[in-house]
């Protein structure tokens, strides 16, 4: 037989899973601009029936339902796109970092514009066409000393500030080890929290919005792959190896490499293993620094190194406007110095106009070497096969070419994370609109299952009040 009270426990029932629905309107509601945060809903099912099936139960044309109850709160969350979305983020990372290094390339070159290395170039190979019309003018050997002066100290500007960027870069790897450990011992901490909750039978739903969050972070600063557990743990591993793994992480270390400059390099705190990396912000700042920067010194190097040796050549082979007893003297080295780092114009052309050496056959009108020496920026097959000039060319329009590439594909990999990240939103993102329909809804049949209280109410005050009143 049907209990008395079934009918309003049936309605508290009802009551307590539309009013736990509305807590998860409110709760979606109240999280509508939290980074990161999915939708949840209310997951309804029938409670048992009644009654149960046994072997001396009565005979009922069937089951008499017993109400509703929330099983579970579940979160919108398609796992491919989040799985893409780290994937495309990594590849994100990667080009900024190399973006922003080139960037700054491009700004200490200055190029195009009339205080770059290649118009100080230009600007010295003019002066030495004037000094070939006027050989004997001190104030035309002045412009050479100065507009050489200007060149060599290009050279090492360059260089000072292309060392520094790469320094800068260095700097950067340990700050961005510092977050990876970070956000490992985060999520090594968030883990333990998920299991606990799991294993007390809830959904630790906002635990896991935020491991997914942490985990996005990460994947922005190196490449990972993810693996979640039955027990909502995840593994993450960085090049095979585990830098998460439940409740424990590992430790990584930056250190100087001795293989490459003392340059900081990064390496597994367990095991001391060197660690590779492919994508992510920081894979990007070591190509940055190791690639990019390293080549570029290394060309302006080879360049100022060059015009050191071939101008000193031709120049050794001219006449200067002093004499001695035999006669006219031989010029010198015109630049002193190794390389972009320490190029300069020798102290005896600092302390005398007079040594430059404009005259091919020591006549002191003549300003034959002079063409000579001008001929050194564009004579052919000196550096790589081209000339100085063009090897500078080809330098500066290959930085502008790859920061042209890296511009292109930071464009397009953020188009591509701003589509998965609509992707995304459009699964797990709380519509204000869609939230008060669900209000309004569930709102309506908590009034329905108060009314329906109210007619159970009624029913046994009927029983209880008035049966057996009538025909006293």
């Amino acid at each position: 037989m049907r209990p008395t009270f079934f009918g309003l426990d049936i309605a508290r029932r009802a009551l307590q899973a539309q009013m736990r629905a509305l807590d998860v309107v409110g709760h979606n509601i109240a999280n509508a601009n939290t980074p990161g945060y999915s939708r949840q809903v209310a997951v309804f099912g029938t409670t048992d029936p009644y009654p149960a099936p046994s072997l001396n139960s009565t005979i009922h044309a069937g089951q008499v339902g017993t109400g509703v109850q929330v099983e579970a709160i579940r979160r919108l969350r398609d796992e491919f796109v989040e799985m893409q979305l780290r994937n495309e983020t990594e590849s994100l990372g990667r080009w900024n970092a190399r973006y922003e290094a080139l960037q700054q390339v491009e700004l200490f070159l200055q190029e195009p514009s009339d205080t770059g290395l290649r118009d100080a170039l230009d600007q010295f190979w003019q002066s030495l066409q004037d000094l070939h019309q006027q050989p004997e003018s001190d104030a035309a050997r002045a412009v050479v000393r100065e507009r050489a002066l200007l060149l060599a100290a290009s050279f090492q500007h360059v260089h000072k500030q292309l060392t520094d960027l790469r320094l800068d870069l260095n700097r950067s790897v340990a700050l961005e080890v510092q977050k990876i450990n970070t956000l490992a011992e985060r999520l090594a901490n968030l883990n333990a929290q998920i299991h606990r909750v799991h294993l007390s039978g809830q959904a630790p739903n906002d635990l896991l919005d935020e491991r997914d969050q942490l985990i996005l972070e990460l994947a922005e600063i190196v490449d990972i792959s993810v693996i979640e557990r039955d027990n909502l743990t995840v593994q993450i591993s960085v090049n095979g190896f585990s830098i998460v793994d439940g409740e424990q992480w590992v430790r990584l270390e930056a250190k100087g490499d001795s293989g490459n400059d003392n340059l900081l390099s990064v390496y597994w705190g367990l095991t001391g293993q060197k660690l590779e990396m492919t994508n992510g912000r920081l894979a990007g700042v070591l190509e940055a620094r190791d690639e990019l920067v390293a080549g570029y010194l290394t060309q302006l190097d080879k360049l100022a190194e060059t015009i050191i040796n071939e101008f000193n050549a031709v120049h050794r082979a001219g006449y200067t406007l002093e004499q001695d007893a035999s006669g006219p003297i031989q010029g010198g080295d015109f630049f002193v110095g190794a390389g972009a780092k320490d190029i300069w114009v020798h102290d005896s052309i600092l302390g005398n106009l007079r040594l430059i050496a404009a005259s091919k056959d020591g006549t002191p009108g003549s300003g034959e070497n002079a063409v000579d020496l001008a001929a050194v920026f564009h004579t052919p097959d000196v550096i790589d096969g081209v000339s100085i000039a063009d090897y500078l060319r080809s330098m500066i329009s290959g930085i502008g070419v790859t920061t042209q590439q890296a511009r292109s594909m930071v464009a397009s990999q953020s188009a591509l994370v701003d589509h998965l990240h609509t992707r995304r939103e459009a699964v797990s993102g709380v519509s204000l609109d869609e939230e008060m329909i669900d209000m309004v809804r569930f709102q309506q049949a908590y009034a329905a299952a108060a009314r329906l209280v109210t007619a159970m109410d009624e029913a046994l005050e009927t029983i209880i009040l008035r049966m057996g009143v009538v025909g006293r």
